[in-house]
């Protein structure tokens, strides 16, 4: 989810499906997640967009956000970290 609007304990958010609503901001964490938007997207090794690929990733897979830098994100899905284009994900 990615917080849109504030308004004393309550945090506006929208999902990536484009579904708003209200939510108590305890219940929220700091934890910054993507989710792929996209089937079979390439994980790659580098930022660099001839880096060789270390994984295939599947629509709605689950990650974290670690940095993005240039239309590129570097993630973390469970053991693996790569960088994805920003296009593939959402939440970066």
């Amino acid at each position: 989810m990615k917080i849109i609007a504030e308004h004393n304990h309550w945090r506006q958010v929208i999902d990536f499906q484009g579904d708003e609503g209200w939510v108590y901001f305890r219940l929220l964490s700091g934890k910054r997640t993507i989710i792929v938007k996209k089937d079979n997207i390439l994980l790659k090794k580098t930022s660099e967009m001839n880096s060789n690929p270390i994984a295939i990733l599947k629509y709605g897979v689950i990650g974290e956000l670690i940095n993005n830098n240039n239309g590129v994100c570097n993630v973390r899905f469970k053991d693996l970290t790569g960088w994805i284009s920003k296009d593939d994900i959402w939440g970066c």
